[in-house]
């Protein structure tokens, strides 16, 4: 028996990355649901949620006039309560793993379903999306957003030593690796986009300024990604 070529047991396979520009993450999202029944996971952005409110930064309160209708859900009781008493409607305390029962309840057929900003602090992020796509509609679009691990941000604080770095994140995902994940899930896959945020300060948007020119070249340096799918 001959042995086996170990060049071939080991290659690992290089993916092509799409020459699709980077997007700023509140437009493209703003696209997405204009004129959609919209249920957004994780709405309170918690433990942001009393600051980002009143600065007009909730992206809840962003994507709402745009909306035919717009179902929050988070996990957080107290940041819904709260959100609740500053007049947010539409807002309930569900868990998207349990999505089916949860819709029927409320008589909701959502058309995008949008996990923003939540797959990252997942400990079990393939369950979250097994349970997601147990109780989607046929036809609805899922949108997930998460950060990147090549995020010309975190390439700059680590070549100072540091990392910057959400205290509830576990982790960061590549246009393959998120890719992958909703299609081992049971997503067909639409596209995956590289996004940025919108800096909301004028002396961020003057520092950040040259990296976002840099990114029209190299558009895969962006800070997260943006992934449409389908229930296969």
């Amino acid at each position: 028996m001959s042995e086996p070529n170990t060049n071939e047991v080991e290659r690992i396979p290089r993916i092509r990355l799409p020459g699709r520009p980077a997007r700023i993450r509140e437009e493209l999202l703003e696209e997405i649901v204009r004129g959609k029944k919209v249920l957004h996971v994780g709405c309170t952005d918690s433990p942001f949620t009393r600051s980002r409110h009143p600065a007009g930064l909730l992206l809840h309160e962003r994507l709402r006039p745009l909306c035919s209708k717009l179902v929050g859900i988070d996990l957080d009781a107290d940041a819904i309560q709260w959100l609740a008493g500053q007049g947010v409607p539409d807002l309930h305390v569900a868990d998207a793993t349990k999505l089916g029962g949860f819709l029927e309840s409320i008589s909701f057929q959502p058309e995008v379903v949008l996990a923003g900003e939540v797959v990252e602090h997942l400990s079990n992020p393939g369950n979250f999306l097994e349970g997601l796509r147990a109780g989607i509609p046929r036809g609805c679009r899922l949108v997930v957003t998460v950060p990147s691990a090549f995020a010309y941000f975190g390439i700059l604080q680590m070549l100072l030593g540091r990392e910057k770095v959400h205290a509830d994140h576990v982790s960061y995902y590549s246009y393959g690796t998120l890719k992958t994940l909703l299609e081992r899930n049971g997503y067909q896959v639409e596209g995956v986009h590289p996004v940025y945020n919108r800096e909301a300060r004028r002396l961020d948007r003057v520092l950040h300024a040259p990296f976002h020119a840099f990114l029209r070249f190299r558009p895969h340096f962006a800070t997260g990604y943006a992934a449409i799918a389908t229930v296969r």
